[in-house]
């Protein structure tokens, strides 16, 4: 990751989406499997690993799971519930990472390949087009002028 200077080991796909995602966040920290919660319930004891604690800029913490949704069964539901209890306590936020959708993906990853990121990071002031698969709608969207990134097109006025 370019936010923390270092490489981060991830799971399956999802969980390197969620990175990169984190990454132009300008996460400063990312903690892989942080810890293993232990809790009862009703039924008797149970154990989960959350996937990652993220620590933002502002040094807000995130406590992430990553679980596609139709993986997402009955057992899942009570560990999650669990961990967001815990994360409240903690005063951290708390997410279920199920998916992306499929523009967003698309975007981080065009921006990902073109350098946008290191660019950012860097605090770099030259300008930098857009890949070519990018396509910007022309109707109703421009790229404002003097724009560093192509993060979030602005309507034009």
């Amino acid at each position: 990751m370019v936010s923390t200077g270092r490489h981060h080991g991830f799971e399956s796909l999802e969980e390197q989406r969620l990175l990169l995602a984190l990454d132009f966040l300008r996460v400063r920290e990312v903690l892989p499997q942080p810890f293993r919660l232990s809790f009862e319930h009703d039924g008797g004891r149970m154990e989960h690993t959350p996937d990652f604690l993220a620590v933002m800029a502002d040094g807000g913490r995130w406590l992430l799971d990553v679980r596609p949704r139709p993986r997402i069964g009955e057992v899942d539901e009570l560990k999650f519930a669990a961990t967001n209890e815990l994360a409240l306590s903690c005063g951290w936020r708390y997410a279920v990472v199920t998916g992306w959708r499929p523009h967003v993906w698309s975007v981080l990853d065009a921006l990902s390949a073109s350098g946008a990121l290191s660019m950012i990071r860097s605090g770099s002031r030259r300008s930098f087009s857009p890949p070519p698969r990018i396509r910007w709608p022309s109707a109703s969207w421009c790229r404002p002028r003097g724009c560093q990134s192509w993060l979030a097109p602005t309507p034009c006025t």
